[in-house]
């Protein structure tokens, strides 16, 4: 079982669905991926990460961990080679990686702006929907922008705004992988190398990157 680890509101389902749909899409071996049933904190802190290992440890099905979280203003080459660093120390018994979104999860949505256009979102819970505005798009550096939240907004019906915690699940269904591939955004690229670690290190249990 690949367990997942997430801070985000929203994350629980949002990363889940990513993560099995871009598996499969890699044709990697099967193995089951765990949902997230609650958020963690202090993923970026040796506290948060010790508690997080130590609890997939305890679960004898472990055969991977995958880490997935936001940072709005630090870049992943500056801050991801300290945490790593802290997570080896663990000697955890199954591979681990470790992926920060930058700036945040819906900064995937970005590129994928053109064909959400138009389309109809419907909420899980009984919330309704609503459709998105046909001519949503965007154009311009997609790691550039603190506020991709802000962006999806202005796209929605008049009176509504994006919220993680109903909207980020449906809108990750629709994601396109080969667009987020052209668009050549580069933590999609660090994603799709931290489930091939996962996959093909079973009997070697390091971290990625």
């Amino acid at each position: 079982m690949i367990y997942i680890l997430v801070e985000g509101h929203g994350d629980t389902g949002a990363v889940s669905n990513l993560v099995n749909r871009l598996w499969n899409d890699l044709q990697l071996p099967y193995i089951p991926i765990h949902t997230p049933g609650i958020r963690w904190k202090n993923l970026h802190q040796r506290k948060g990460l010790e508690r997080g290992v130590e609890y997939i440890r305890t679960k004898h099905d472990a055969s991977g961990l995958l880490i997935v979280r936001d940072d709005e203003d630090n870049c992943p080459v500056d801050v991801v080679p300290t945490v790593t660093g802290i997570l080896r120390e663990f000697n955890a018994p199954f591979p681990i990686a470790y992926h920060i979104m930058y700036r945040e999860f819906e900064t995937l949505f970005l590129p994928c702006l053109r064909i959400f256009a138009g389309r109809e979102i419907k909420y899980d819970f009984g919330e309704g929907k609503i459709r998105i505005h046909p001519k949503a798009n965007f154009e311009g550096d997609f790691e550039r922008n603190r506020d991709a939240k802000g962006i999806m907004s202005q796209f929605f019906p008049p009176g509504k705004s994006y919220k993680p915690s109903l909207d980020q699940l449906p809108l990750t269904r629709l994601i396109n992988f080969e667009i987020l591939r052209q668009s050549e955004l580069a933590c999609f690229g660090t994603l799709e190398r931290c489930l091939n670690h996962l996959a093909n290190n079973q009997e070697n249990p390091t971290v990625y990157p």
